[in-house]
């Protein structure tokens, strides 16, 4: 069960490195990307360096179980916000099918 969650935690990182850059540059006027990517990843900067004391130091104060219930509100809290101030953002271009299976038969991709 924990490496399942590893797997998926993994794949959730894995796909907001890729996504965030993507929307980003999507959501501001291309003269200010630069900007709003520093922004974001300050901010992914800074997450990462209070998370950890943080959580420690407020799990020694009211429990681990209740930081973690905290974290899923939050998480919660976020996506409702997000759901009403983000743009729809529609497809600029439509994928080709086969995604992984077509890259497979490639030959070079094939030898890697």
């Amino acid at each position: 069960l924990i490496l399942l969650a590893r797997v998926l935690l993994g794949m959730a990182i894995g796909g907001f490195w890729t996504l965030s850059t993507a929307i980003t540059m999507r959501l501001v006027p291309s003269d200010q990307v630069p900007r709003a990517l520093s922004i974001v990843f300050s901010g992914i900067s800074l997450a990462t360096i209070i998370a950890a004391p943080l959580g420690s130091y407020l799990g020694g104060l009211i429990g681990w179980r209740n930081i973690f219930m905290l974290t899923a509100g939050l998480g919660v809290l976020a996506l409702i916000w997000q759901s009403f101030t983000l743009p729809a953002m529609p497809p600029e271009n439509k994928a080709r099918g086969g995604g992984v299976l077509d890259l497979l038969r490639s030959g070079l991709m094939r030898w890697g």
